[in-house]
């Protein structure tokens, strides 16, 4: 019985990051099971989500996507007033600024391309209680992900590549998303911030920050990340590719003052620490429950 554990664990954490299905193209036999649970949703349209753009003061704040347009989130009402579920859409960092201008060009980076109804893609936001026991009468909020950076980046002034204006202002997108569902939603109650890879670091990076802000409205906050850490370690050539790429992030999009006080003073002999899971994990005070494959 406990071999078969690890595999749960994958196919809980596949399932809940399986809002693309090519990411599940290479898991073989366990692939296709995710995709044959997938078949299953999207079907009714009464499930769907209808996107909000942060239009207005948001607009004003600058918490806008790498191309400059505007962020926002996708929601649907539950019959639980006093339930929601706020997960955190993925998909990577761009790693320089030529990259950024071209992820400013895809739904990555661009709120343009987001459709403005989206079907139910994944279990964990069914409205089937056969298939959701826990969340399917919640209130959903499913935040877009534009950044490039895990809502972490704040640049006053736009970067200029290739003529274009590229804007680095994740933090400020995280802020506007969770006042405007606070003020024009009535998220009240009980809370749970999740996300997957990119937004399962989100919500490591970020929970106790979203907690605080939120906090005035609700009787219980805790986080649940999925697939958020990613171990700085070197490539099997023994090459850091990914930390010198962290390191850049980190200082292209001004990371710094979105994180951790107490994880930036315990390492302030190298910062960009603090910018990663296994170590920001450490400081989180908000009640978390860990899954990662």
């Amino acid at each position: 019985m406990a071999s078969s554990r690890p595999i749960l664990a994958s196919l809980i954490a596949v399932l809940a990051c399986s809002a693309w299905s090519p990411r599940v193209e290479a898991l073989g036999p366990v692939g296709d099971a995710v995709r044959n649970v997938l078949g299953r949703f999207g079907r009714d349209k009464s499930d769907w989500f209808d996107l909000v753009l942060l239009e207005n003061d948001a607009l004003k704040e600058g918490a806008v996507c790498l191309d400059g347009s505007p962020s926002g989130y996708w929601f649907r009402k539950g019959n639980q007033e006093n339930k929601w579920l706020i997960f955190i859409e993925g998909g990577g960092w761009c790693y320089d600024e030529r990259e950024c201008l071209s992820r400013s060009r895809t739904f990555l980076g661009s709120s343009d391309a987001w459709p403005r109804d989206r079907p139910v893609d994944r279990p964990l936001f069914s409205a089937d209680p056969k298939v959701n026991p826990t969340f399917y009468d919640w209130n959903i909020v499913n935040v877009g992900y534009c950044d490039g950076a895990s809502f972490s980046g704040n640049v006053t002034d736009p970067v200029v590549v290739d003529g274009k204006n590229i804007y680095f202002r994740g933090a400020r997108i995280l802020d506007q998303v969770m006042r405007h569902v606070k003020e024009k939603q009535g998220l009240s109650g009980d809370v749970i911030m999740s996300g997957c890879s990119a937004g399962g670091l989100t919500t490591i990076l970020h929970a106790d920050k979203v907690a605080a802000q939120l906090s005035d409205v609700t009787t219980s906050f805790r986080a649940m990340p999925f697939s958020g850490f990613f171990p700085i370690t070197p490539n099997f050539q023994g090459d850091p590719w990914f930390r010198v790429r962290a390191d850049n992030v980190y200082k292209m999009q001004r990371v710094e003052p979105s994180l951790n006080e107490a994880c930036l003073a315990d390492n302030a002999h190298d910062h960009v620490r603090c910018f990663e899971a296994e170590h920001a994990y450490r400081y989180i005070k908000t009640p978390i429950f860990l899954i990662n494959r």
